[in-house]
């Protein structure tokens, strides 16, 4: 018996939500819950994201943000012989511009689902999910005013950051429908995925950020 396209997303969709939920950070802790399911959603479609938070008013963004693109860039360094001062290599250069492009051709992807996401939705300007590069074409999916979000009293700021959470939920449904879809739209397949392993740099993005 062949197995239809959508009991195949179906599978695909369950193991990368299982391998999300097993995801541990630098600190032991796994992706917050509130943002797992976007998380899920966005690998789901191809998107290799490396960091997220569900928004804390305690500590962090006090909004939801997700990294994708890996922008820590780890370079073999040489001495040079005359000023003695370290250099990248050529090799490592060509990595760094290949990681640039992979990264750009995801935000790219992203932008236009974005896009047709506020088509025919009325948000408020400081609600709305943007786009923040975040070094070497890698970037950070968040709600425009999230920083903001520091000068309020904590009544308001937590408020806001109920009210970016639910845009987020928006977006996330948004992106379930597209993954269910058979649209080829905004450059990419839905059915693809991309490789998960039990942990990776989520944690240590949102420790080095809250350190």
């Amino acid at each position: 018996m062949v197995e239809s396209t959508a009991d195949h997303k179906i599978q695909a969709w369950t193991q990368t939500a299982r391998e999300v939920a097993r995801l541990i950070d630098g600190l032991g802790k796994r992706v917050d819950k509130g943002i797992q399911t976007t998380v899920t959603a966005l690998r789901a479609l191809g998107f290799p994201t490396t960091a997220s938070c569900e928004g804390h008013l305690q500590h962090g963004m006090k909004a939801p943000w997700i990294n994708i693109g890996d922008h820590h860039v780890r370079l073999v360094a040489k001495a040079d012989t005359v000023t003695g001062k370290p250099q990248a290599s050529p090799q490592i250069n060509v990595e760094m511009q290949e990681a640039r492009r992979t990264n750009l051709k995801a935000q790219e992807r992203l932008l236009c689902l974005l896009e047709r996401f506020y088509r025919r939705r009325n948000t408020r300007i400081s609600r709305r999910l943007i786009v923040q590069p975040i070094g070497n074409g890698a970037f950070r999916l968040t709600n425009q005013g999230a920083h903001v979000h520091d000068l309020f009293a904590p009544v308001k700021a937590n408020r806001e950051l109920r009210r970016c959470q639910t845009e987020m939920a928006a977006f996330t449904t948004f992106l379930e429908r597209e993954y269910r879809s058979s649209s080829t739209d905004c450059g990419f397949r839905s059915t693809q995925t991309i490789p998960l392993r039990g942990s990776d740099q989520h944690g240590k993005e949102e420790q080095e950020l809250r350190s």
